[in-house]
């Protein structure tokens, strides 16, 4: 059964924990997911700064690959997100590359764009990633910046609880099992 989450108590190493217990899978996920974002908005200048006599597979075709690529992307990382339900897992594995990736993929899109005079393809090609790349990061920065400040503001409260910052060094008593308390038999 799932308990209720709960972050009004959290400390900076419950933070940590609680990402740290995490499957590998979703680390996988969410790096992966993060790959096909970016691959993506790659593809999409691709589509249409090359001409059709050029590319092997048809327009469509490779439409139809970078929509695919970019659906399974952002439902993999919005799916991570939603079901790790650790603030620092979202914004290390899930926020950051994200917005990297559509960083990028607006880099690409606007390079591709500025650098070539003339296009192949109805500007319907060239508006559609721009505007969603635009959307992705606008959106994408809001979100990190959201969760950098929950989890500033728990590391700022220490939430309730103190957090061990030294460690104690052992008891230098000599007691039992003290390997110099063995006598010998002789």
């Amino acid at each position: 059964m799932r308990q209720k989450y709960s972050q009004i108590n959290m400390s900076v190493t419950d933070l940590y924990a609680e990402r740290d217990r995490l499957s590998w899978a979703y680390r996988t996920i969410a790096l992966v997911a993060s790959w096909f974002v970016l691959g993506a908005y790659i593809l999409a200048p691709l589509i249409f700064t090359s001409t059709s006599g050029n590319l092997k597979p048809t327009r469509n075709t490779m439409v139809i690959l970078a929509v695919a690529m970019l659906v399974v992307g952002y439902v993999g990382l919005i799916m991570t997100a939603f079901l790790s339900r650790s603030l620092l897992f979202c914004f290390e594995s899930v926020a950051l590359p994200a917005l990297t990736s559509s960083v990028e993929g607006l880099f690409s899109v606007v390079m591709n764009h500025a650098l070539h005079k003339v296009f192949p393809v109805s500007d319907t090609y060239i508006v559609v990633p721009l505007v969603l790349v635009c959307i992705s990061v606008v959106a994408f920065g809001i979100w990190t910046a959201f969760l950098y400040r929950r989890i500033h503001s728990i590391k700022r409260a220490g939430g309730g609880r103190p957090v061990p910052l030294t460690f104690q060094e052992p008891s230098t008593s000599l007691g039992m099992g003290h390997p110099s308390d063995r006598k010998s038999v002789v």
